[in-house]
């Protein structure tokens, strides 16, 4: 997929391709390349290369830290050093908050919002969901009826 971005008014495409992007509130952009391996921009026109593989989806997070949902459904974080690991259900997608608090849409059909490490909590109306965005620091869902819902 194409990556465009706008720049006072004009939309311009970015180098490369990608298969997945995530933009944190202060403006960093990451995304999963075409080789399913995670990418950050680096304000210069390039794409840098992090550790890592086999990929599905990411999301960006405050203070350079990365969030990812690999093929296998489980959760990694990238701290600005090192990967690390994430117990919790199975993710289809994942969404990160402007101050860091993190959904990830369930491969059992619910939501879930993560209250502390390794501890997450289920979000009993929604039901389906297919997708995760994070807006002004609420969840934006998407379900299998292609609707669009906002979190609390």
């Amino acid at each position: 997929m194409q990556i465009w971005r706008t720049t006072q008014g004009k939309w311009r495409q970015m180098p490369s391709f990608g298969r997945d992007i995530g933009v944190a509130a202060d403006g960093t952009v990451t995304m999963i390349g075409p080789d399913n391996a995670p990418y950050r921009w680096d304000g210069k026109g390039n794409w840098r290369r992090l550790p890592g593989s086999g990929q599905a989806h990411l999301d960006a997070g405050p203070k350079g830290t990365f969030w990812i949902v690999g093929h296998n459904q489980q959760i990694w974080n990238w701290n600005g050093k090192a990967w690390s690991r994430v117990k919790g259900p199975k993710a289809r997608d994942i969404g990160v908050g402007p101050k860091g608090r993190v959904f990830i849409t369930g491969m059992d059909g619910n939501g879930y919002v993560m209250m502390g490490p390794n501890k997450w909590a289920i979000n009993p109306k929604s039901g389906g969901q297919m997708s995760v965005t994070v807006l002004n620091g609420m969840p934006l869902i998407t379900n299998s009826n292609t609707e669009i819902w906002r979190g609390k």
